[in-house]
């Protein structure tokens, strides 16, 4: 602080005394940190205050069939690369059989050809000793042998080419109920893999799960005798928003929670006189599975 003298008039009586006045420049000082401080609180707030308006819009925008449709989407889309990937490996078996196929066939005919041949020079090779001995009789005889053998030697070709061709379709027949039998399986394995994917989803946005909820109660907007069925693992959670769900209604219904142990955790029913919305993950999953396994055959 600064002391300023003040001298009396003369017609007081002398005296000196000291004021104490506040330093100007000291106060000027902390008026501006205090100004620089309001405006970091003040921008701080703003800034907190933008964030959570980001974060309810950035909720508020999620649609909740929106993700359950992409995630089943994904989960089609998956299902159908895996199926092209099988069908794509049936018909390189498939080829692969048909080539065996022809190449078994060319074998016999050649086999056939070469015994044919081989009939003919034995059968030329008698014909010719007979002639050379002079033996009619014996010459007849002779052909009429290897006319038989050739005969039996057709008759087992024909036989050995009849069994090759059952064996390749009995194989081919095999490998493609392999192929159908690991279709339906690698169907399985995806809607599994997107039941999970689906319930881990949920579970960890539980705003998603309720947002689902509340647009069950808008298809069911006027009845006035409501019941929802969850796992006990969710019943809680519903219960602390229950008026956020009960605005979904035009009755103001009174309405019943029941916990289902038969429900998994994600899963709900909405019941009421106007009809019920089953939001269970693997019935609804089955119900794909069912399509995309109609649409397979």
């Amino acid at each position: 602080m600064s002391k300023s003298k003040i001298i009396k008039a003369p017609a007081i009586e002398s005296e000196v005394c000291f004021v104490e006045l506040p330093d100007i420049v000291a106060v000027c000082r902390e008026l501006a940190a205090a100004s620089e401080e309001d405006l970091i609180v003040g921008s701080t707030d703003q800034d907190q205050e933008e964030t959570e308006n980001a974060q309810e819009e950035k909720e508020a925008s999620i649609d909740p069939e929106a993700v359950a449709r992409q995630l089943l989407a994904d989960a089609q889309q998956q299902t159908e690369e895996l199926l092209a990937a099988a069908r794509q490996e049936a018909e390189l078996m498939i080829a692969e059989a048909e080539r065996r196929r022809e190449q078994v066939e060319q074998e016999l005919a050649t086999a056939r050809q070469e015994a044919a041949a081989e009939c003919e020079r034995l059968k030329q090779e008698a014909y010719d000793r007979g002639y050379q001995e002079g033996l009619a009789a014996g010459n007849q005889a002779g052909e009429t042998a290897w006319a038989e053998k050739i005969t039996a030697a057709e008759d087992s070709l024909l036989e050995a080419k009849a069994e090759a061709l059952n064996l390749i379709n009995q194989g081919e027949e095999e490998r493609a109920a392999r192929i159908r039998g690991s279709e339906q399986e690698i169907l399985k394995l995806v809607i599994d893999i997107a039941e999970k994917v689906i319930k881990t989803e949920l579970n960890g946005e539980p705003k998603k799960w309720l947002r689902m909820i509340e647009d069950s109660a808008k298809r069911l907007a006027g009845a006035t005798e409501v019941t929802i069925s969850i796992a006990q693992e969710d019943e809680a959670f519903l219960i602390q928003h229950l008026r956020e769900i009960r605005s979904q209604f035009t009755e103001s219904p009174r309405i019943q929670i029941n916990t289902d142990l038969n429900l998994q955790p994600g899963d709900f029913q909405v019941h009421s006189n106007l009809g019920e919305v089953d939001a269970r993950v693997q019935q609804q999953l089955a119900k794909i599975f069912q399509a995309l396994k109609a649409e397979g055959n």
